[in-house]
C-alpha cells in the first residue's frame, strides 16, 4: 500500500493538480478525463480533517477506498444532490483513495441506470464485484503512487472499453460545464436538438438526476469559485454566476448548501467543492 512518505517522490507534474505532504490531487490517464475528474490521495492522521468538513453536491459520483489499519472499506456514492458530511468518517482512517467522477462520468464504467443511486452510498462490492477487486487489489499491493495510478488507470480504461455514450449527452454535458450552469432546460434541449422530456429521460439514465438539478448543482459550485474570487461579495457573484439578484442567488445556495453565502465564507475549511470538474 502506499505510504505517506511516497506522495513526495510523485513527480508527474503534467498531472498534479495539488499537492501537500498530507494529499494528492492528480488528473487520470488522458483518454480517461471526459469521465474521470481526478484521483485523490489523502491521509487524515486524525485531526487534519474538520469533524464538520462538508462535502458540497454537485451531481457527481464518487468511490473511495480507504484503509482503517486494520481493513480496506470500498464505498460509492451515488449522483450527489444533497450536503455529505464526511469529516468524521474521514478521520478514522489512516489513508483514502478517492476516484471523482464527471457527473455523467460513473455510466460507462458501471453501465446502469444512475437514477437508482442517487444520493445513495453503497458498498462497492454489492455494486461491480470484479471492479471492486481489481481496485481493491491495486491500492492494497501498489508498491508506489505511480504504481497505483497505473494500475488504476489500466483498470479503469478496460473496463471502459465497448461503452456507449450518446453524443448528444455529451454536448449538453460540454455546454453546460462551459456555461457554469447559465442555462434553461429548453436552451440546452434546443441545442441539442432534443425535446425536454427525452433530455431528462437521458440525463435521469446517465448521470442520474434531471437537467434542471443539474444545472442548479452546477451554478452553485461555479458560484463558489466567483464568491472566493470576489472575498465574499454577493453582488457581485450573483451577477457574475447567472442569478436574476441576490436573493435568487442566496436562497438556491441555501437549498443546496444548507447555509447562507455569508456563513460559508467565514467557515470555507470546513467545506469541499469540486477542484477540477466546472
Amino acid at each position: 500500500m502506499v505510504s505517506k512518505a511516497d506522495l513526495q517522490g510523485y513527480q508527474d507534474f503534467s498531472r498534479i493538480l495539488l499537492k501537500a505532504k498530507d494529499y494528492l490531487y492528480v488528473l487520470p490517464h488522458s483518454l480517461l478525463r471526459p469521465y474521470v475528474a481526478n484521483y485523490t490521495i489523502t491521509y487524515p492522521d486524525g485531526n487534519q480533517i474538520s469533524e464538520n468538513y462538508t462535502v458540497i453536491p454537485n451531481g457527481s459520483s464518487t468511490l473511495v477506498f480507504s484503509f482503517d489499519g486494520n481493513e480496506i472499506y470500498a464505498g460509492l456514492f451515488g449522483a450527489a444532490t444533497k450536503i455529505n458530511q464526511v469529516g468524521e468518517q474521514a478521520n478514522k482512517r489512516k489513508v483514502l483513495f478517492i476516484i471523482e467522477f464527471y457527473p455523467h462520468g460513473l455510466y460507462p464504467f458501471l453501465k446502469a441506470d444512475q437514477s437508482e443511486m442517487k444520493d445513495c452510498l453503497l458498498p462497492f462490492e454489492s455494486v461491480d464485484r470484479m471492479l471492486h477487486r481489481e481496485i481493491y487489489q491495486a491500492f492494497e499491493q501498489a508498491a508506489d503512487v505511480y504504481a497505483l495510478l497505473r494500475q488504476v488507470d489500466q483498470i479503469l480504461l478496460a473496463c471502459m472499453q465497448n461503452s456507449f455514450m450518446k453524443s448528444e449527452l455529451i454536448l449538453a454535458m460540454d455546454r453546460i460545464i462551459a456555461e457554469g450552469g447559465r442555462l434553461t432546460v429548453k436552451e440546452l434541449a434546443d441545442s441539442v436538438y432534443y425535446s425536454e422530456r427525452h433530455l431528462n429521460r437521458i440525463f435521469r439514465q446517465f448521470v442520474g438526476v434531471n437537467v434542471k438539478t443539474l444545472l442548479k448543482l452546477v451554478r452553485a459550485n461555479k458560484a463558489i469559485r466567483y464568491l472566493q474570487a470576489n472575498r465574499g461579495s454577493i453582488t457581485k457573484t450573483a451577477y457574475e454566476a447567472g442569478y436574476y439578484d441576490e436573493a435568487h442567488f442566496i436562497n438556491e445556495f441555501k437549498s443546496i448548501c444548507h447555509i447562507t453565502p455569508q456563513s460559508y465564507m467565514k467557515n470555507m475549511s470546513d467545506f469541499y467543492n469540486e477542484i477540477a470538474k466546472f
